[in-house]
């Protein structure tokens, strides 16, 4: 999950990220902080 929370922003934008992280934030904050650290990066590459 943690993988597609890096990979699957090339497809869909920051929607993957997002969601992933919606929906493993309380099961495993590895998955949690790489979801939200991929979500970040998109954002922030976005907004340039």
């Amino acid at each position: 999950m943690a993988m597609l929370a890096h990979g699957l922003p090339i497809l869909v934008g920051f929607w993957a990220p997002l969601i992933i992280w919606l929906l493993k934030k309380d099961q495993s904050p590895y998955i949690a902080e790489q979801a939200k650290e991929a979500l970040n990066f998109q954002i922030t590459v976005t907004s340039q």
